[in-house]
This record gives structure tokens, sequence and C-alpha cells, in this order.
């Protein structure tokens, strides 16, 4: 019996050999495949066997699979090797400000110290220097209710400053970090990190299999962009995406709140 159209799957990871067989397992780290042998146990827990014309790669290289999935493997049909991303690799472009000032930005001691306060008070979810893409500086300030604030960040950083205001705190923020820590065995979840938005703004980042029903409902009702989900696998979009090497590709459920071929 011929599968549906829902077998038809992408998987990004590094190719490791398991015995004879090859595998394509989601990173738990910067280093895995590259200089850290990863475990067989753990290559069986997290991966998918591969069958088919599989890729030679280098070690620890992020890959893209597209193939039909038969329970525990992955018939490979095509695979993309070039600006692949995964969790780790993801680095957003952050947009130029309205003036360009290319010296990184530096704050007295008491200016970190009552910055420090703010965030530890949660006036503040995050206060980031941050390159754009021309290579500028900019000073990313993010929280509820912020623009009071203002005044004090203007004067420490001056054309450099973007504030930023958000549906949600930091309490929300280490709320659903706890909730991810409660449900790490039940919805597979292989990495848990703090990144980095578009806009500038810290993220919860979350490595796991696959978004299922339970795990979208709940991102679902999270505030929009506090929680992005990298699945290690994915519905495949359009042949023609996949093999688009001008674009950058990866499994993103975040922003738009589905799992999409990211283009930058």
């Amino acid at each position: 019996m011929s599968g549906s159209y829902d077998d038809v799957v992408s998987a990004i990871g590094i190719a490791v050999k398991n015995g004879p067989e090859t595998w394509l397992v989601p990173r738990r780290s910067h280093q895995d495949g590259s200089d850290r042998k990863l475990p067989a146990n753990n290559v069986g827990r997290d991966g998918i066997r591969l069958t088919g014309t599989v890729p030679i790669t280098d070690p620890g290289t992020v890959i893209a699979i597209r193939g039909r999935r038969d329970g525990k493997s992955l018939r490979v049909s095509s695979t993309r090797i070039e600006n692949v991303f995964d969790i780790f690799s993801y680095r957003p472009a952050v947009k130029t400000g309205v003036t360009s000032v290319f010296t990184r930005p530096r704050a007295t001691s008491e200016q970190q110290q009552w910055e420090e306060g703010m965030l530890r008070e949660g006036h503040l979810v995050s206060r980031k220097y941050v390159r754009a893409v021309d290579g500028s500086w900019r000073v990313v300030v993010a929280g509820q209710n912020i623009e009071y604030l203002r005044p004090q960040f203007a004067r420490a950083y001056g054309d450099q400053l973007a504030l930023i205001e958000l549906d949600w705190s930091r309490k929300q923020l280490e709320d659903a970090r706890q909730i991810l820590s409660m449900q790490r065995d039940e919805w597979d979840i292989t990495t848990v990190l703090d990144g980095t938005s578009h806009e500038g703004v810290t993220v919860l980042r979350i490595g796991i299999r696959e978004a299922t029903r339970d795990i979208r409902a709940w991102h679902q009702d999270l505030p929009s962009s506090m929680v992005e989900l990298f699945p290690f696998l994915a519905p495949s979009g359009r042949m023609d995406d996949f093999e688009d090497l001008s674009h950058k590709y990866g499994h993103i459920y975040g922003r738009s709140k589905r799992t999409t071929l990211l283009h930058e």
C-alpha cells in the first residue's frame, strides 16, 4: 500500500553511523557529530534511520533530508546540504536602526547596576547589544510598559537605543521554561536554549522531535513570538522550496504559528 502525502517529511540534523546503518539525528549541542561522539542509545532514541541513497557529509554538517517516512525509517528522495539551519545555527538578521552607529555600546557601572535591577524586578525582559545587518550596533531593550524608562536608556545609549514593547513578561518566559522542563520526556524535547529574535529580543528556542497536537495547542496559547519551536521532523512543503539554495531552509514554528520554510 502506498503512503499518503502526509508521510512525505523533511528532517534536519546530522548524519551518523550506527553500526552498518546511517541515521539522521538532531543536534543536542554545537559539538554533536564533529568533536563529540554520539552515544548509540541517543541515535536510536532521537534519530531516524535513513534508507535508499544516503548522503556522505563531513562530520557535524547540518543537512536536510526529504523523503517518505516508514515507521522508524526515512527513505531518502532528496538531500540538501547548503544553506540549512537548525536550532543552534539559526541567527536571524537584526534590522538596522534609523541611524547606524558602528561603535560598540558601553555603559557606566552605575547604568549596568540599574539595568540589572530592572531585570531582577521584572521591568525588563531583556537588554541586548546586537549587530544589525549592516554591521552597526544596536541596544535593544524589551519589556512591558517600558516607555517610562526611555529617558534613562536614551541618556546612556542615544541613537543606538531601540525600545520594544512586549505583550509578555519575564515571569511568563520563566513559567514556559518550567513547563518545558516538566514535559521534556512526554514532548520529546531535545534542547531548550535562549535565543535572539530578528528584533533583538530574548526568546526561548525549543528543539523537539515533532510539533505534535499537544505541543501546538500549548504553543498557540502563548504570547506571540515568545517561544520558537524547531522540530526535527516536519511535513515537507513544495519540492521547489526544498531545492531553492538561494534561501535558507529550516523548520521553525514560531512567528507565524506554523511550521514553515523560512525565507530570509
